[in-house]
This record gives C-alpha cells, sequence and structure tokens, in this order.
C-alpha cells in the first residue's frame, strides 16, 4: 500500500515538472500580445489577442512584411514605455526613397498600402544599415515609424517578437502573414 501511494506521489510530482518545463520552454519562445489600437486593420483590429514569436531572428533573417513589436521610447498614457506595432518593408542594404507619395526599394515601387488620401512627405534615398530594418505603421501619415526622422531605421535588437498568429477573435483565428 506505501508503495502505490509513493508510485502515485511521484508520477504526479513528476507530472507536474514536465509541465512546468513545457510551459517554461513555450513561453521562452512565443509570447501572448494584445494589439491595442486599430493597428494594421484588416490584418489586425483592435484588442485583438496573438501569439508573438520571442525569437524570430535567431534561426532565420526578417522578411519583408513581417509584421513586428518593437520596443520604443514613446510613452503610453501611465507614463509606461510603448511598445509599437510595425511592418518591415526594407532590410540591411536596401535603398528606401518615397517619392511623390510613393515608396520605392532599390527603384522599384512598393505598394505600401498608402490610402490616396494621405500626403506622404517626400525622403532622400536611405541605405539600410546592417542589423537594421525600415519599418512602417499602418497609417503612414500618423504613424511613428522608419521614416521619420527622430524615429528611423530600427535595430534589431529592439525587435520583441514577430506577430505570427491571431488568437482572438475566434472567427478571426490563424497564421498572421
Amino acid at each position: 500500500m506505501a508503495k502505490k501511494k509513493n508510485r502515485a506521489m511521484i508520477n504526479w510530482l513528476m507530472t507536474i515538472i514536465i509541465s512546468l518545463m513545457i510551459v517554461l520552454v513555450f513561453t521562452m519562445f512565443v509570447r501572448p500580445s494584445i494589439a491595442k489600437g486599430k493597428t494594421f486593420y484588416p490584418i489586425l483590429g483592435e484588442n485583438d489577442y496573438v501569439l508573438m514569436n520571442n525569437m524570430p531572428y535567431v534561426f532565420s533573417q526578417p522578411q519583408y512584411n513581417d509584421i513586428i513589436i518593437l520596443k520604443s521610447s514613446l510613452l503610453s498614457i501611465d507614463g509606461s514605455k510603448r511598445d509599437l506595432v510595425k511592418k518591415i518593408i526594407g532590410l540591411p542594404g536596401d535603398k528606401i526613397e518615397i517619392k511623390d507619395g510613393k515608396f520605392y526599394r532599390n527603384d522599384v515601387f512598393i505598394k505600401a498600402d498608402v490610402s490616396p488620401d494621405e500626403k506622404i512627405q517626400s525622403m532622400n534615398p536611405l541605405v539600410i544599415a546592417e542589423n537594421k530594418v525600415f519599418v512602417l505603421g499602418d497609417e503612414h501619415i500618423k504613424s511613428h515609424d522608419s521614416k521619420d526622422i527622430p524615429f528611423g531605421e530600427v535595430l534589431m535588437e529592439d525587435i520583441k517578437g514577430k506577430i505570427i498568429i491571431r488568437l482572438f477573435p475566434i472567427n478571426q483565428m490563424g497564421y498572421i502573414r
């Protein structure tokens, strides 16, 4: 009888330890987050619950159109630093330019989902430095992003993660591409 109790206790203990290890490993690579505001509508909606890959560029390189969460120096209403959601449109070595309200990467026009009503200010050609990316927000005039002088290119180390899956709302659950 005592052996059965000991065996049952060991089984419960092993189950708890293994469960904790799985949770720790999972949270090391993936973290839940909430998209605040109307960030990248219709790709993301207000208060969408998403999963973010915490280590997206450890084993791979950033890709065009990756939607990322990055650290910023901007402050929220409560005084804490805000994380921002942006889309990568320029990689190290790319030449980015804005002419007549249109975005060009390496002298080729790229569709940047700009509303015809938006009047984007021209930007001289900029070659993206090593270990940096060029990002855009979804509202190009209002967004703080790489086209703004104080914001500029984003260091790879400031990227907190890449949004990979929308979990909520349930009817829109799926991979973010």
